[in-house]
């Protein structure tokens, strides 16, 4: 039996979450996503755990060209998503 993959997990700054905090998400699937997020961030905690599926959400929310909730998850987490990118290249100048 395979072992479940480890979650993305990204220690947001409070920026960050506030941003997370602020968004307007525009549909169904942005509205579960936001939730799951909200969710996690409970309590000031600024820690977000992430499976498979809901960074791939993410990352499609975030390329959604016009949608007021990619302007949020952008800002959100596009230095992790960067940084998550850069560390499987090699490329330790743009890892954060």
């Amino acid at each position: 039996m395979a072992k479940a993959p480890k979650p993305f997990v990204f220690e947001l700054w409070d920026a960050e979450a506030a941003e997370v905090r602020c968004a307007r998400p525009d549909s169904t699937e942005a509205r579960a996503l936001h939730r799951s997020l909200l969710g996690q961030l409970e309590d000031g905690n600024c820690i977000i755990a992430l499976s498979d599926a809901q960074i791939g959400q993410l990352i499609r929310h975030m390329a959604i060209d016009g949608a007021p909730f990619k302007v949020s998850m952008f800002r959100a987490f596009s230095r992790h998503i960067y940084g998550l990118l850069a560390a499987h290249a090699g490329d330790r100048r743009l890892a954060s």
